[in-house]
């Protein structure tokens, strides 16, 4: 074999370690975005400001807020803006006709959810995934609802 062989060997090799990254960085950001839609958010309280955890959280603050718990189907999203919906499971920016509302919801095919309205007009869904799970929330949220330190 000549010189030309081992450089053009090389090269290949180069191009083949190339293309092997960028394939196990593209299922790696799959599975980061599959798993971190399908795990369980966790909800923490501080004084009255509920913050969700994981994957597109926010921190809402339930001073002055209307916290309804909705007994019926969640509203179907078509409209995605910042968000990930895998199967039965959206999180983050949704829209709904104009309005633009946040969702963290487990499991869109519920017959259940807690919609909070904030004093500044914004809109988030959420439930968990059983219907006990959604009530006991919705009661931890309500006790934090217009909370004074």
């Amino acid at each position: 074999m000549n010189l030309n062989g081992r450089i053009n060997n090389r090269k290949i090799l180069v191009i083949l370690a190339i293309i092997a990254t960028i394939l196990l960085s593209i299922f790696g950001l799959l599975f980061f975005l599959i798993h971190g839609s399908n795990a369980k958010p966790t909800y923490s309280f501080s004084g009255n400001n509920l913050t969700i955890s994981g994957q597109y959280g926010v921190k809402i603050n339930l001073s002055g807020a209307t916290v309804t718990h909705e007994l019926s189907q969640v509203p179907a999203t078509p409209i995605h803006t910042n968000g990930a919906a895998i199967g039965n499971i959206e999180k983050g920016y949704f829209k709904l006709g104009s309005l633009s509302v946040y969702k963290n919801v487990m499991d869109k095919n519920a017959s259940d959810y807690i919609l909070i309205t904030d004093n500044k007009s914004s809109e988030y869904y959420i439930n968990c995934a059983s219907l006990v799970e959604t009530n006991n929330l919705f009661n931890e949220i309500s006790k934090h609802n217009g909370f004074v330190e």
